[in-house]
């Protein structure tokens, strides 16, 4: 962050993971920051929620009829215009980027373009995969290092998660891994219980543990728990 926020911090309310029910929402502490933040941190804080909005844009895309969550950055309109202004970047690769875009990593821009601009849509899952990579191919090469590292973290739990979900449902899972660094390598080719990865590796031994509780939703809390330890 190019700022210290220590006025705006200290008024926060404290918040727990064993909280059941917040008095402060994920909306009220962004209308929050955004009057708070700098525009360069507020576009951080945006780029750190956008994965979660990748639905929302694959929707509007789709044209499904998806109810858009209340804790999403944007109204689906924002989505639809989105599109719009792609669609005219179609036929006029100069048109200038609108303000309201211009946060928006050019990878995200550059898969829609390329979806676009084919004869017949690309499968659904396929597109948000190459979405996904896109933006963690971005994020590892970010130069604030708290995005650089969270994303990084990030892709290698989700990697960790998706190859254990995998084998135990039988599903070939290595075309879905994000990047090609050495845990992904490991993940994709390797026979052993542990994927080769073994106590060497931070986050496979207590996301397996996690995994292997039978209760749901005790699962995702704990995926919680290893995010906040990390941060």
């Amino acid at each position: 962050m190019s700022r210290q926020y220590y006025y705006f911090i200290a008024g926060l309310p404290s918040i727990s993971l064993d909280d059941t029910k917040l008095g402060y929402s994920p909306e009220q502490f962004r209308e929050d920051a955004k009057a708070q933040l700098s525009d360069a941190d507020w576009e951080l804080l945006l780029l750190l929620h956008l994965m979660d909005e990748f639905p929302n844009l694959l929707a509007a895309l789709y044209k499904q009829n998806r109810e858009f969550p209340n804790e999403s950055l944007f109204p689906e309109t924002y989505w639809q215009d989105f599109l719009g202004y792609q669609r005219q970047k179609l036929d006029n690769n100069a048109l200038p980027c609108k303000d309201e875009y211009r946060w928006l990593p050019d990878c995200v821009s550059e898969r829609i373009l390329e979806a676009l601009a084919l004869e017949e849509m690309p499968e659904y899952q396929n597109l948000e995969h190459q979405l996904f990579c896109a933006f963690f191919d971005y994020t590892v090469k970010h130069q604030n290092g708290f995005v650089q590292q969270w994303f990084e973290h990030e892709r290698e739990l989700r990697n960790i998660l998706a190859a254990i979900n995998g084998r135990n449902h039988g599903i070939a899972f290595a075309e879905y891994l994000i990047g090609s660094d050495e845990t992904a390598q490991n993940l994709a080719k390797s026979h052993a219980s542990d994927f080769g990865l073994g106590k060497d590796h931070p986050l496979f031994d207590p996301l397996l543990r996690i995994w292997e509780q039978n209760n749901i939703l005790f699962r995702e809390k704990g995926y919680d728990v290893l995010r906040s330890k990390w941060i």
